[in-house]
């Protein structure tokens, strides 16, 4: 053993030894009623307090756990004195709220703040703290500059295009990686719209958004794409970046894909309950490790649609076209079947695969040999 691998054992090893120790301080404390008696009264205490709307200063203030309160609702529109927010608090809720921050009066164990309906101050970071978390609603109409956002923040939550609020890209923190389109955004994203220094590495749309995307409108940093509930439109080419890795449609989500809309570099790939066309090998990425289809889906699976780098297949709940051998690539070692009722022979089932999740109905399906002895993760549904 190297001198590297010998220190590193060695730091496994103490840390196990460690935690170890902590683990039996803790049950040795645990068994003492008193100390018991005292820690269940302090869990009782935050699961009862840990979530607090107010609707006047003073009850804040005066709030007699205000200690436990992680997560503060402040539905007036009063401005905040210095002190009023506990100390505890990490998620900062505003709903009417149109007062601007002065500095020093949000605590820095804030990391979540939601700007609400009606705010429509201009922001500053010196008045915020190290935030990793904001939303910014729809009323807000003032210019977003370097000075507005705190250099900690991670995820931007905009109902406005970068465009309509005027973020340039110099107004991103480098720590920004993840954008979400709230739930009420439905504005379609014109090419370059999302322009940022910052690597931007996730886009969320959310519930309601439905707008065509044109070409080069997502950033090519962005690996992760999510869209929401109602997004249910064709998919252009080029207009999902070369960088993707993941893409996840909504519910409502059913649109024929042709080749060369999904994007090469695609290595998980989740259609929810609505889609129901048919995949092929031209369609789908050859580097695909994921696949979930959803609730309705239920096209054929012909031997070879399917990339042979897939790892893990979800079939849906009505998913009930036969398969055949070379239907599932030899790839796969994890296999969902929902409500499959076919008679399942030998070798339909690949012998790669380790994890098998079927509807107890199937068992009536099932000839003897179907399951590889590959399987060492056997799971049943009992979902009608």
């Amino acid at each position: 053993m190297d001198k590297n691998n010998k220190n590193n054992y060695n730091k496994n090893n103490n840390d196990f030894n460690n935690n170890d120790h902590i683990d039996k301080l803790f049950f040795k404390a645990f068994r003492n009623i008193v100390i018991r008696q005292e820690i269940l009264k302090h869990c009782r205490l935050f699961k009862e307090n840990c979530k607090l709307e107010i609707f006047d200063k003073e009850t804040l203030l005066n709030f007699k756990y205000r200690s436990y309160t992680s997560i503060v609702y402040y539905s007036i529109n009063e401005p905040i004195d210095r002190f009023l927010i506990p100390e505890s608090t990490t998620s900062l809720i505003f709903s009417n709220f149109n007062q601007p921050f002065a500095p020093n009066t949000i605590p820095e164990s804030v990391k979540t703040i939601d700007l609400g309906i009606a705010y429509n101050h201009e922001i500053d970071n010196k008045s915020l703290p190290s935030l990793t978390k904001l939303i910014i609603r729809k009323k807000y109409k003032k210019p977003i500059t370097k000075e507005s956002l705190p250099s900690s923040i991670t995820e931007l939550t905009l109902e406005k295009t970068p465009k309509e609020i005027m973020i340039d890209k110099n107004s991103y923190p480098s720590s920004l990686r993840t954008i979400i389109f709230g739930n009420c955004f439905n504005k379609r994203l014109e090419a370059g719209s999302i322009i940022s220094n910052a690597p931007i590495s996730t886009i969320i749309f959310g519930f309601d958004f439905d707008s065509y995307l044109e070409p080069n409108s997502i950033p090519p940093t962005v690996t992760t794409l999510i869209f929401g509930y109602h997004y249910d439109k064709p998919i252009f080419p080029r207009a999902l970046p070369s960088s993707l890795t993941s893409l996840t449609f909504g519910h409502r989500f059913n649109q024929r894909l042709l080749k060369g809309d999904l994007p090469d570099s695609l290595l998980s790939l989740t259609f929810s309950s609505c889609f129901n066309q048919t995949l092929s090998k031209a369609i789908l990425p050859n580097n695909l490790t994921t696949l979930i289809l959803g609730y309705y889906f239920d096209q054929p699976i012909r031997p070879n649609d399917l990339p042979q780098t897939l790892t893990l297949l979800k079939l849906g709940h009505n998913f009930n076209k036969q398969l055949t051998v070379g239907s599932i690539p030899n790839s796969v070692t994890s296999l969902t079947l929902g409500r499959y009722r076919h008679p399942i022979p030998p070798q339909v089932i690949p012998p790669s695969i380790k994890t098998l999740c079927f509807n107890k109905n199937i068992e009536d399906y099932l000839e003897p040999g179907s399951i590889p002895p590959s399987v060492t993760n056997l799971i049943k549904t009992y979902k009608s």
